[in-house]
């Protein structure tokens, strides 16, 4: 990494493997004075400056010369895990530290004051290769499926009873006990998702992620009763492996969801082996994943647990190519980097909704627990910036991921623009109720509006799931900004580093905000043309230049009055977020255009040539 100021530059490897020698380069330009006594001070999280390793940094001779000094610092990390590191010296006798100017990161010469917060430098040691297979991750496309949903083809006559019908509304009012639950089925099939793979091709997808397939107590199939059944509503094992063969056959990776850190209150472990769980009240009262009072959480600490786990995993091996792990932030380090070593060529997908490596300074990506997550970092950013135009925040969240994250780690994390468990894009676009706020971390936190609460400060479900319900649909006005604005958001996810993520659905021009309404049955016969031929031709776009795609070379070159400008590996790229045409920036003009895009998804080719860039218009070129 390269930080440059008007003033001094910065320069060293962010993210890197242990025990390679590595090297921090300071310039600084002779006009500004003596320096001397430079040192780079180092520490992992919790730890002061310097408790981590504290290097000089020698004057390089050869690389100095008339207009610059050149300080150089040669190390080693012996052990894995985020760094952050200050660069202190001396100016002209007065003590300085290089600061990091966070809206830029461009480092900047500032006083040295004890014991105060510095603005820090970051880096990333880890300690494997990520050697495992990509899966069609690197450079592809993913695509996540619900199942209950997604469509029905050959349901057994025994449970035709118990599905509604597909064009049902969703359940979202409480039992009479006041409970809400996942009772609903519209009884989605494995043979219906094999009966749509054709079209999940057609978007250019490589990899597809499904939801729990696994036998379990609600439609949702978060809550496992059996780890070693199908559920039945589905179907069984060998339509599980047809569907393998399939997707395989169609150049298409399959993942299967697994939930671990929990089980369904019905599962016969719980009274079989109940030492597998944690208890408040031994064999009364298990303690459960976020109160909710069907979902006991196992004792991750039992060795008879991992192994029943490590012996589930090996069975659903054979029906897949990679796992991606439920509330991977709520299994121990030790759990998943146990589960990685049975299986070290099976990629490990983990659900991380913070920053995976600063967001609560785990070691997923030590290189020895998990080999990607859901990149949910990216569309926080992507969508502060579309619909609100936080530049800054766009900037220093992106580059913090791109820097921090190992390099195989980043471009196999799914950019997930909406999910089973968040809005669908185009509400996320327009709805009152997301959240520019930055201190709210996730954009879609609209169940945390005062608008929810009770006079005594409960939260009043049923208020919430009304507004759902009667705010799913998108039209007039509004909907052609949600498609302008849908259109650079997608983009953007198409282009930066990682793995775009469609939730099945969002092709076809589905809207909705939380559970239950953002994953109604899909309108297999009213798919939305529009939204069809936005993915449709991003996917081709993305395929034809995957090289570029499956790279990390990135870099956020402007951003000014509504157009952003960044490279990613050979290829230039500008979206225009404003209702305004703009000048096409000087460093795309008179370049090759590879891909473009404006209102009503039309190629805007001929207004770049005229050095235009439309409204809510898209281009990339090449360098």
């Amino acid at each position: 990494m390269i930080r440059r100021s008007s003033e001094i530059l910065l320069e060293y490897i962010t993210s890197h493997q242990l025990f390679e020698t590595q090297k921090i380069k300071l310039k600084i330009p002779k006009g500004m004075g003596k320096v001397e006594n430079v040192k780079v001070f180092f520490n992992k999280y919790g730890q002061y400056p310097g408790e981590d390793g504290c290097y000089e940094m020698l004057y390089d001779s050869q690389e100095s010369n008339k207009k610059e000094n050149v300080f150089v610092a040669q190390f080693q990390h012996q052990t894995a895990g985020y760094r952050t590191f200050v660069i202190a010296l001396q100016l002209n006798n007065k003590r300085m530290y290089v600061k990091r100017d966070y809206s830029t990161s461009v480092p900047v010469l500032t006083e040295f004051i004890e014991d105060s917060r510095y603005a820090f430098w970051e880096t990333m040691p880890y300690s494997l290769k990520y050697d495992t297979p990509d899966c069609g991750l690197e450079g592809g496309i993913a695509y996540q499926i619900y199942p209950d949903t997604f469509y029905r083809k050959n349901l057994p006559d025994e449970f035709k009873d118990k599905v509604v019908d597909w064009s049902a509304a969703p359940k979202w009012w409480p039992d009479e006990d006041g409970e809400y639950r996942n009772d609903q089925y519209y009884g989605g099939t494995i043979e219906g998702m094999m009966e749509k793979l054709p079209h999940i091709k057609s978007l250019g997808v490589t990899a597809i992620y499904c939801c729990p397939i696994l036998k379990s107590g609600s439609s949702n199939r978060y809550d496992t009763i059996d780890y070693f059944a199908v559920d039945p509503i589905l179907g069984d094992w060998d339509k599980l492996k047809m569907l393998h063969e399939e997707a395989n056959k169609l150049g298409m990776s399959l993942g299967l969801d697994v939930v671990i850190n929990h089980s369904s209150i019905l599962n016969g472990l719980l009274k079989e082996k109940p030492h597998l769980y944690k208890w408040k009240k031994w064999l009364e009262e298990p303690e459960c994943w976020w109160g909710y009072k069907h979902l006991p959480e196992f004792d991750q600490t039992e060795k008879e647990y991992l192994d029943y786990m490590v012996a589930m995993l090996r069975n659903l091996s054979n029906y897949c190519d990679f796992f991606r792990f439920d509330v991977a932030d709520n299994l121990n380090s030790s759990t998943i980097a146990y589960l990685k070593s049975h299986f070290p060529n099976t990629i490990f997908m983990g659900e991380v909704w913070k920053h995976a490596v600063t967001g609560e300074h785990r070691s997923f990506f030590n290189g020895e627990e998990l080999d990607c997550v859901m990149n949910y970092q990216f569309p926080y950013a992507i969508y502060r910036y579309v619909r609100w135009r936080k530049a800054d925040y766009f900037r220093t969240t992106v580059n913090s991921v791109c820097e921090l994250y190992p390099e195989k780690a980043l471009k196999r994390s799914p950019i997930f623009m909406s999910s089973h468990d968040i809005p669908r894009p185009m509400n996320i676009l327009t709805n009152e109720y997301m959240k520019e706020d930055e201190s709210f971390e996730n954009v879609w936190d609209m169940e945390k509006s005062p608008d929810w609460l009770n006079p005594d400060g409960t939260f009043n479900t049923y208020r919430f799931r009304k507004y759902e319900m009667e705010n799913i649909e998108i039209t007039g006005e509004k909907r052609i900004l949600a498609e302008n604005l849908r259109r650079i958001a997608i983009f953007l996810q198409y282009t930066l580093p990682g793995l775009p993520s469609i939730f099945a659905g969002d092709e076809m021009g589905v809207t909705g905000l939380k559970d239950p309404t953002n994953k109604l049955p899909l309108p297999w016969d009213n798919i939305d043309i529009t939204s069809y031929n936005l993915y449709k031709n991003l996917g081709i776009f993305r395929t034809d230049h995957r090289a570029t795609f499956a790279s990390t070379d990135f870099e956020i070159l402007d951003e000014k009055n509504g157009v952003l400008v960044y490279r990613h590996a050979d290829m230039l790229f500008a979206v225009n977020i404003t209702a305004k045409d703009a000048a096409l920036p000087e460093c795309l003009k008179n370049k090759d255009i590879t891909f473009s895009m404006m209102e009503g998804d039309k190629n805007c080719d001929g207004a770049i040539q005229k050095g235009r860039l439309p409204r809510y218009g898209v281009v990339a070129v090449k360098c």
